[in-house]
């Protein structure tokens, strides 16, 4: 597959991240893409993507932050808006993020977790028993 076409943002970066990389799969290619927004708040979330509330509130003008894979330079902050700028793309700006939902509860999730401490005992097992035959 040479390119991916969405219609609408994706729900989340990372699926917009997964969706995009499906295209130029082959070793040294580049993925490329095309998004189209439907409607302006779509338009806008395509654009700047989501801050968290938190972090706007601990943020400050002039600070730089990731947001996808751009660094932004913060101008202004209202009480509804953070403005800002394309960042120096070599500046470092440390992520700050909340992770998404995993879609999965705590119990379902400490049987995966038990799984693979099980599969790793037994893998490290594996390989410790072929290395003492060697």
């Amino acid at each position: 597959m040479d390119e991916v076409v969405l219609i609408q943002t994706p729900p989340s970066i990372s699926s917009g991240i997964q969706r995009l990389g499906r295209a130029g799969q082959d070793v040294g290619r580049t993925s490329n893409g095309l998004l189209f927004p439907t409607h302006s708040h779509d338009f806008l979330e395509s654009v700047i993507g989501e801050l968290d509330e938190e972090f706007v509130w601990e943020a400050e003008v002039g600070q730089i932050f990731t947001l996808d894979i751009q660094n932004w330079k913060i101008e202004r902050i209202t009480h509804n808006d953070v403005f800002v700028l394309p960042g120096n793309p070599r500046a470092t700006a440390p992520p700050f993020w909340i992770a998404e939902p995993s879609n999965r509860n705590f119990h379902f999730s400490d049987k995966i977790g038990r799984f693979l401490e099980r599969s790793n005992f037994h893998h490290s097992w594996n390989i410790q028993g072929k290395i003492r035959q060697a």
